[in-house]
């Protein structure tokens, strides 16, 4: 899961905070994984420099100001979750 905070200068920018929280059976477990913010900021990173690679435009900017953190633009998003 992330939490998102407005771009300290941009406001069409919004900065993805990566939580370390991983939860299984929607939620019924919960637990506190240390890095595991860390990881999934670098792997997202990478697929959307990969994905810009390949000419697909994305709304990724840049890695945040910290190691669980990632800027993107705003957009208008879809309310759709899927659990698996």
């Amino acid at each position: 899961t992330k939490i998102l905070h407005p771009h300290p200068e941009r406001a069409d920018w919004l900065v993805a905070e990566f939580k370390d929280r991983a939860t299984a059976f929607n939620a019924q477990k919960v637990a506190e994984i240390a890095g595991k913010g860390e990881l999934n900021a670098r792997i997202s990173a990478l697929l959307f420099q990969r994905l810009a690679a390949q000419g697909l435009p994305t709304c990724f900017v840049q890695a945040g100001d910290a190691p669980n953190r990632l800027v993107f633009k705003r957009l208008a998003m879809l309310p759709i979750e899927v659990v698996v």
